[in-house]
């Protein structure tokens, strides 16, 4: 569980300082003003994973990262973010005088918030280096060895091969995905589409080589109809997604991996589904039946391919002109494939009964997706009529 604090500690030094800043997007900074200083050669563009903090194993289920950019070294310390210049004035000589960070708080897992402190104090009081193979080492002012990081693999990629490709979730950090509709994620040259199950979701991406982040990001419909182990995983998902940095493309699977060192593992979305990669799922919406009982009621029932829980509106007309009394607004949810709306006759401003010398007809429509509507659908009381 987290809560969000109004500020970002800059950690120096000399002590603590408090910045004002409202909360924000998971990476952001404050940063001070120095000098550029150049970059060690073989740290500059590295990423690194932290594998012992102290001589200890890391608290179970939380992960901590760093890397290394235009003298700059940004990362996830466990619960925030952080970010600071650093200096190699020679040899193997390492420094970090100052340090800014994001001021969330973790209540979980257990000893996450003291494990971060310990780890942005080791960092700051960091003095020597040592980079072996796959292997970065920070010394500390006691002459003790006090992280020790693994390097990540550089991605040797083209973020151009996303543009156009769909994709379906098959695990988050090694938990498999679940539910169906699955949860999908689809590419055009600078904006993304899918559905978590729940609900559906789009918009905007910035990739470049292997790098990729999501700025924006929007919900559409409602998740009312939802279980609470699918809102947990859409709420999982979609954090993640504002946490990625990075994705691979790997034996046929597209890895996005986050900040948090989190890997959102997919399969092409033509495996599951027969669709070609690019292809996103086609939604509609069938009548498929009406049932007129003078004097008591109306009903229409359907299919739908939008999300299970999603509003469907509908509108009755007669011989081409709008009922007026017909509930317009209300409601016809979508459950498990299906919906039905049921109106009473001889209620309000609503007919006893419907003319016998009439050809009736509605159409059903997504106010989500304005662009997804019913064929007209059309009847009379010697029942439906097949539309052209």
């Amino acid at each position: 569980m987290k809560a969000w604090f109004g500020s970002i500690i800059v950690v120096t030094g000399l002590g603590l300082a408090i910045a004002c800043s409202s909360p924000g997007a998971p990476m952001g900074e404050t940063a001070a003003v120095t000098k550029s200083v150049p970059a060690a050669h073989d740290l500059e563009g590295t990423q690194w994973v932290l594998e012992s903090l102290g001589g200890n194993n890391l608290v179970i289920d939380t992960s901590i990262t760093m890397a290394f950019e235009g003298g700059r070294l940004t990362g996830f310390a466990g619960c925030n973010s952080y970010g600071g210049p650093y200096e190699t004035p020679g040899g193997n000589s390492f420094a970090v005088m100052e340090l800014s960070n994001t001021a969330q708080l973790c209540e979980t897992p257990e000893g996450v918030m003291r494990q971060e402190e310990t780890f942005l104090r080791a960092l700051l009081n960091a003095r020597e280096y040592q980079v072996a193979e796959n292997r970065l080492e920070l010394e500390g002012n006691n002459g003790e060895i006090e992280l020790v990081f693994a390097r990540l693999p550089e991605a040797v990629i083209d973020h151009l091969d996303l543009v156009g490709t769909g994709w379906r979730l098959l695990s988050l950090n090694g938990h498999s995905a679940t539910g169906e509709p699955p949860t999908t994620i689809f590419f055009t040259d600078d904006t993304f589409n899918g559905n978590t199950v729940c609900r559906d979701y789009s918009g905007t991406y910035v990739a470049s080589g292997g790098d990729i982040h999501f700025p924006f990001l929007e919900m559409m419909g409602s998740s009312e109809a939802c279980s609470q182990t699918l809102l947990e995983q859409e709420g999982a998902y979609t954090t993640a997604l504002e946490w990625v940095r990075n994705f691979r493309l790997e034996q046929g699977q597209l890895q996005l991996l986050t900040a948090r060192s989190e890997v959102l593992t997919f399969t092409p979305f033509e495996e599951v589904t027969g669709r070609a990669p690019h292809e996103p799922p086609a939604m509609n919406i069938i009548v498929q039946s009406v049932d007129v009982s003078p004097g008591s009621r109306i009903v229409f029932s359907g299919e739908s391919s939008v999300p299970d829980g999603s509003c469907l509106y509908t509108q009755l007309y007669m011989d081409g002109e709008i009922q007026d009394w017909w509930p317009a607004d209300t409601c016809a949810q979508v459950q498990n494939g299906f919906w039905k709306i049921e109106v009473q006759l001889g209620v309000r401003e609503a007919p006893l009964e419907l003319s016998s010398q009439a050809t009736f007809s509605l159409r059903v429509w997504s106010r989500d997706t304005p662009s997804i509507e019913s064929e007209e659908f059309f009847f009379d009381l010697s029942g439906p009529t097949p539309s052209d």
